[in-house]
């Protein structure tokens, strides 16, 4: 499974349906890239990028748990 799914099927767990697009704002605003273009060395980045983005919405366990599930991937 390619990267970019992988990364979706965890955000999916916590945001249900808005999983693409916060993939897609994510990459694009912080790294500054395509999530299709996303490499192993985008892992940490993006898993704090995810974190600051649903921390305030969904409390900081949920942010915690999401960003370790991101970088599980590595």
């Amino acid at each position: 499974m390619h990267l970019r799914e992988q990364i979706i099927t965890i955000l999916r767990d916590e945001v249900g349906p808005a999983a693409p697009l916060l993939l897609d704002r994510c990459c694009r605003k912080n790294l500054g890239k395509n999530p299709a273009d996303l490499t192993v060395h985008d892992i940490h980045p993006l898993s704090e990028s995810c974190y600051e983005t649903v921390v305030t919405s969904l409390g900081q366990p949920a942010a915690e748990k999401l960003k370790a599930s991101i970088q599980g991937l590595e």
